[in-house]
C-alpha cells in the first residue's frame, strides 16, 4: 500500500513554472515604442525604397 501512495504522490508533484509578464521595467520602452517605429517604418522607409527600385524599371506610354 505504501509503494501505490508513494506512486501517486510523485506523480502529482509535478514543477509549475511561473507566468512570463510581457511588461517588466526593462523591455516597457520597447513595448510602448513599438507601434510608433512600426508606423515610420510603414510610411517612410517602404515608401523611399519603393520609389528606389521603381526608379531602375522603364516604361513607355
Amino acid at each position: 500500500m505504501e509503494q501505490t501512495e508513494k506512486a501517486v504522490n510523485t506523480a502529482t508533484n509535478y514543477h509549475v513554472k511561473p507566468k512570463k509578464n510581457v511588461l517588466t521595467p526593462k523591455n516597457a520602452p520597447y513595448v510602448f515604442m513599438a507601434p510608433a517605429f512600426l508606423l515610420i517604418v510603414i510610411f517612410t522607409v517602404y515608401p523611399v525604397i519603393s520609389s528606389f527600385i521603381l526608379s531602375f524599371q522603364e516604361v513607355r506610354g
